[in-house]
């Protein structure tokens, strides 16, 4: 599905006029397709215990 949506990308410039979907929308169902498909595996993202951005856990924040 990231190959699909890659080759969108990569196709030339076209007419929106063809009666065809434009790319935006042919690249968002895409997307939303390869989100309803859920998380990746471990074993292709990595064991990551925090990705960036995230925020911690009830357990990991300490008061003092």
């Amino acid at each position: 599905m990231t190959q699909q949506i890659c080759r969108e990308f990569e196709r030339p410039d076209e007419d929106e006029d063809d009666g065809d979907q434009p790319r935006f929308e042919r690249v968002m169902n895409l997307m939303q397709a390869m989100q309803m498909l859920g998380a990746p595996p471990q074993d292709i993202s990595g064991a990551a215990e925090m990705m960036p951005g995230q925020l911690p856990g009830p357990d990991q924040c300490k008061m003092s």
